[in-house]
């Protein structure tokens, strides 16, 4: 009888000195709040603002990419397609249905058709914010550095 118990204290540690290992490498179970600090180019490594800091502005919008610039960041990550008028726009889905709520892909509509839209934030409310060209996110932020995700048409 002892040796069971001995045996069961044994495996219980175990599971416990897993679980602790677990919780102190990968940060606990459960989900994670999302949390930002200011991420400038310290001249070693330049950090990105994935499609401008979504989380927090519009995905891949002109007000996304100026939110990220003023917590810091001097770059971002920006997902590019092509319209139905064969302009390069900064959008991340094939489709419209998430961010727009337009049940059509993207490559079906216009660059005025699609403008038509606000763009819509990550818990699905309708933002101030609309698609953006390339040139026209060129054109508006000058001193960002930008790496391109180019999407198939």
């Amino acid at each position: 009888m002892k040796k069971i118990i001995k045996t069961l204290l044994y495996f219980f540690l175990t599971i416990v000195c897993i679980y602790l290992i677990f919780a102190f490498y990968y940060g606990g179970f459960g989900k994670k709040i999302s949390v930002y600090t200011s991420a400038g180019n310290n001249g070693k490594t330049l950090l990105f603002a994935h499609r401008g800091m979504y989380l927090y502005y519009p995905e891949n919008s002109c007000e996304g990419i100026a939110g990220a610039k003023l917590h810091g960041f001097r770059a971002s990550e920006v997902d590019i397609r092509r319209s139905a008028d064969d302009r390069l726009i900064i959008f991340h889905d094939e489709s419209c249905n998430r961010l727009l709520g337009l049940d059509k892909n993207v490559n079906t509509q216009t660059v005025a058709e699609l403008k038509k839209y606000p763009i819509r934030l990550q818990n699905g409310q309708k933002s101030d914010a609309f698609i953006s060209t390339v040139d026209e996110l060129l054109g508006s932020e000058k001193e960002m550095v930008f790496y391109f995700d180019m999407k198939p048409k």
